[in-house]
């Protein structure tokens, strides 16, 4: 099979093998846009529009194209995913016989049935099957790397079955792929895919396709017989992990894919975590997922654990296969839930903090207050910090922990010392209870404030007259409006939702006297963006185990006769055991 990869984008000739073999030529178009200008109706005059056209055999090309030898017969050429079409080019490809199947078709129906269909009449002609992926078939929210994105293309999962289809068939003989713009590629993620797609065009095993898919191959490739085998981040190799990146470059990257998360936040399933609250604490489970990847957070949150030394929040988290259900990564989550609650503030504060704030408050010295400094110095610059806690000793802690890391430290002896002059306030206590931690007067104008502390039902930090003076922006106002400090209002109380901030739908900041609040309670999607951060980090740095935790049977129906094969062979050995042991 001949391959080929190019951008920008543009079509290959036959190769010298493909024009000998006399064969009919087939054609499978994976595209948002049909390409069929001749040289006289593209409006552009750029080439990648025309190679339809000019395969084809359409009129216009002699003499300024080279010639060739056998056209492709329109109707032998399939088009799926087609969702941008100019003027000069409707109408031609019907008239040509061509056959389309546009991106809204296939949402409706599949795209088995058509594709399954087109390769049905490529074997029945004993005809040569040339593929042409562009990856603007692909959705930009998948694959963002393109010149020309157009909105609403196939899912990873329409291009896997697609892929899966061909390499069954047999019938490919050649394949090219266009439009990977590397420039526009953040960390090569666009890449990975369609390296993962091209690998199961070409045959890549199923048991290893489905272990390479797991998260776009990024994580280390599985051998097949390892499918059993889930990557285990524990605490010391988070900690190792931590280390070697540095903590302020790990929460300015988490950040950065927090922000790509939220500009995705449609594709998300969306719902308020699931909470088992008592009077000591609350449980809960936190899940999302974006149609590929299926992810949750097992979290706690109990303010009294720390009388008896205990953490107050402990937590770990799972990301699985969508497509297969099986897991991806399993991983501790008590140092990456305060590292992205610390992110997540940062990045709220870069869309409504006053510019060039360089001084903040923490009120709450504990065990979320050295990430939150850190954190917004790495996205913000913030270098000046005023701490207060009611228990001396936490800001102690506090002030020990920051002092060699580049910051003017003021130990402040009250909450109103402590904002004095400072342009962000930071809330990061533990008691569960309704509370009035920053009064109103404390709170001048222009000041953006960072509620974290407030984060189930019953459990306030601010005055209630603060947030009727602010500009409230939330995660996901059905959680909010139940956790966080707007529980003191009504049920209409107009809060904006930080994504539109962030994809330019919603004013953030609009005045420097303004009073801006993230009410933040913490979200799945911001869990899941720290597991895909943390699951990407992995394949440069590989700090995880493998963790035997999928049973694997040879027959996937079997599942009994493993078990059964197991206890013969754990029988078998027990006399050697008991020999050994008698010797």
């Amino acid at each position: 099979m001949a391959a080929t990869i190019r951008s920008p984008p543009a079509r290959c000739p036959p190769s010298p093998a493909a024009i000998e073999d006399q064969r009919p030529q087939f054609l499978l178009w994976l595209d948002a846009h049909p390409d069929n200008h001749t040289l006289d109706s593209t409006v552009s005059g750029h080439l990648h529009g025309t190679p339809i056209a000019y395969l084809s055999g359409q009129p216009g090309f002699l003499g300024r194209l080279p010639e060739l030898g056998v056209p492709i017969d329109p109707a032998n050429i399939c088009m799926m995913g087609i969702r941008s079409v100019d003027p000069g080019e409707r109408g031609r490809a019907s008239a040509a016989a061509i056959e389309i199947h546009d991106m809204s078709a296939l949402h409706r129906h599949g795209v088995a049935a058509p594709l399954g269909a087109f390769l049905a009449r490529v074997q029945a002609a004993d005809g040569r099957l040339h593929v042409s992926l562009d990856v603007d078939f692909l959705d930009p929210e998948i694959a963002p790397a393109v010149a020309t994105p157009v909105a609403g293309g196939a899912s990873l999962a329409q291009a896997r079955l697609i892929m899966a289809m061909l390499h069954d068939s047999g019938l490919v003989t050649s394949v090219d792929i266009a439009e990977l713009n590397p420039l526009l590629d953040g960390r090569g993620r666009t890449a990975k895919i369609v390296v993962e797609l091209v690998a199961a065009l070409f045959g890549r095993p199923a048991r290893a396709a489905i272990a390479s898919s797991r998260s776009h191959r990024i994580m280390p490739t599985l051998a097949p017989k390892d499918l059993n085998v889930v990557p285990f981040v524990n605490v010391d190799n988070m900690m190792k992990l931590v280390g070697e990146l540095g903590v302020e470059t790990f929460l300015r990257e988490l950040a950065d894919t927090i922000e790509e998360d939220f500009r995705r936040w449609p594709l998300f399933d969306k719902t308020p975590r699931v909470a088992s609250h008592s009077a000591e604490g609350v449980i809960e489970l936190m899940p999302t997922s974006d149609g590929e990847v299926y992810g949750f957070k097992y979290v706690n949150g109990h303010p009294k654990n720390t009388r008896a030394g205990l953490q107050t929040v402990t937590a770990f988290g799972v990301l699985s296969d969508v497509e297969t259900g099986y897991p991806l990564l399993m991983s501790e989550m008590t140092i990456l839930t305060a590292l992205r609650t610390a992110a997540m503030s940062a990045l709220a504060a870069k869309y409504l903090a006053p510019k060039e704030s360089r001084c903040m408050a923490i009120i709450g010295n504990g065990a979320q207050s050295e990430f939150q400094a850190l954190a917004f110095k790495a996205l913000l610059g913030v270098r000046r910090l005023r701490l207060y806690d009611i228990d001396r000793a936490a800001t102690e802690k506090c002030v020990r922990n920051l002092a060699a890391l580049g910051f003017d430290l003021t130990a402040c002896g009250s909450v109103e010392e402590a904002v004095a002059g400072a342009e962000i306030i930071t809330t990061a206590t533990a008691d569960k209870r309704y509370a009035t931690i920053l009064s109103d007067d404390s709170v001048v104008a222009g000041v953006h404030i960072n509620a974290v502390g407030g984060d189930s039902p019953g459990k306030t930090e601010l005055a209630r007259d603060i947030l009727l003076r602010s500009d409230i922006f939330v995660e996901y106002p059905p959680q909010t409006r139940v956790e966080g400090e707007i529980q003191q209002l009504s049920a209409t109380h107009p809060v904006t939702e930080l994504w539109r901030v962030i994809r330019g739908e919603a004013e953030g900041r609009r005045s420097h006297r303004q009073i801006t609040l993230f009410d933040s309670v913490g979200f799945a999607i911001e869990d899941f963006s720290a597991l895909r951060y943390l699951r990407d980090k992995l394949a440069e740095a590989p700090y995880f185990d493998n963790l035997d935790l999928v049973a694997d049977p040879d027959d996937p129906r079997d599942l009994f006769g493993m078990v059964m094969r197991s206890a013969k062979s754990g029988e078998a050995e027990m006399p050697r055991a008991e020999a050994l042991m008698s010797r």
